[in-house]
């Protein structure tokens, strides 16, 4: 089980990287615009608030992912366990 949890607080933690990352150059944006700085930079940094968007959505389907593949693999040893209690006669 401490693997799972270890998996488990590294993907929150991916996710809150790129959340903050995202957060980080929104902000960037917006101080940028107020400047009045070229649209090179504006593009480039919209491009990679873009990819961070993206790598929190990413990690959130994972997350689900997951979270249903482990639930399944549960509930299959579950029922594994209950057929072999039954052939022992336990």
């Amino acid at each position: 089980m401490s693997d799972d949890a270890d998996q488990n607080r590294l993907r929150i933690t991916s996710a809150i990287v790129f959340g903050v990352i995202a957060i980080l150059i929104a902000s960037d944006l917006l101080l940028d615009s107020r400047d009045g700085v070229g649209w090179f930079h504006v593009v480039l940094e919209g491009s990679v608030l873009l990819a961070a968007l993206a790598g929190v959505y990413v990690m959130l389907r994972r997350f689900r992912r997951v979270d249903a593949d482990l639930t399944l693999a549960r509930e299959d040893a579950e029922r594994w366990r209950a057929e072999n209690l039954s052939l022992c006669g336990v």
